[in-house]
């Protein structure tokens, strides 16, 4: 018998993550279909296709030009594949039936990994009150808890997914709450303000840059409360009358 074959097989499908995965490695499941009445399914390949990840959105995709695996006939065998970090990929199946025919299903579905913390750098800047307050670094604020005033907690923020949130902590008693600010973004501010007989905090405080892949990167810094005036000052001169103009005396800072 002689019998004409011209329908490319069929009812393949491919299920994997849609989204950001915590490994390198992944499982590709997969299932070729069949041919019906046609010739049969001869071979079939699985192929990916690579993009660039940058701030959580896939771009640059460079075709459906690597083959993770292949086979004959029939399959519904799961594949395994191994990815990089810091990308998007994407999967097709092509079948091909015993006369040449192939049918392709591509998937609409797209890992994304990022398994690199996220990177930032936090610096604090004294607000309102800014004689009630000294920055002794970068990260490194003491504060007049006697009176009142405010600062500011600066944050950058990246990561290759994309940031997802940044949490300020809950300082002290008498100090602004806390807050966590949602991305997406790279840069973050959260302003501090306290009132008169606010809480001493207790160092070092803490915020959190969180990426849309669930890395974390923490940024600790320190408010210190100083109420007290500096202690232990003293001057010693001569006592009485003095025959010149000049005179001499000698002084202690004391400390703080």
């Amino acid at each position: 018998d002689i019998t004409a074959d011209n329908t490319s097989p069929g009812a393949a499908s491919l299920t994997y993550t849609n989204g950001f995965v915590p490994s390198t490695s992944v499982s590709i499941g997969l299932a070729t279909g069949g041919d019906g009445a046609g010739s049969g399914v001869a071979t079939w390949r699985l192929l990916r296709d690579t993009g660039v990840l940058s701030a959580g959105v896939c771009g640059t995709w460079s075709g459906y030009t690597t083959t993770v695996a292949s086979g004959s006939g029939t399959s519904s065998a799961p594949q395994s594949d191994t990815i990089t970090d810091g990308g998007c990929f994407r999967y097709r199946i092509e079948v091909t039936d015993n006369v040449g025919n192939m049918g392709t299903y591509t998937a609409l579905d797209v890992i994304k990994t990022d398994l690199t913390p996220p990177t930032g750098s936090l610096v604090l800047a004294p607000n309102a009150g800014p004689t009630q307050q000294y920055l002794q670094n970068p990260t490194t604020l003491f504060v007049n808890t006697n009176n009142t005033g405010s600062f500011d907690v600066n944050i950058t923020a990246a990561a290759a997914s994309g940031v997802l949130d940044v949490a300020f902590p809950t300082i002290a008693t008498g100090f602004s709450a806390g807050a966590t600010v949602p991305g997406p973004g790279t840069t973050y501010t959260r302003t501090y303000a306290w009132t008169a007989g606010a809480s001493a905090p207790t160092p070092p405080q803490q915020a959190t840059i969180r990426s849309n892949s669930l890395g974390s990167l923490n940024l600790p810094f320190d408010v210190i409360a100083d109420s007290a005036g500096p202690t232990g000052a003293s001057t010693t001169y001569a006592n009485g009358f003095t025959s010149g103009s000049s005179v001499s005396v000698a002084y202690g800072a004391g400390t703080d």
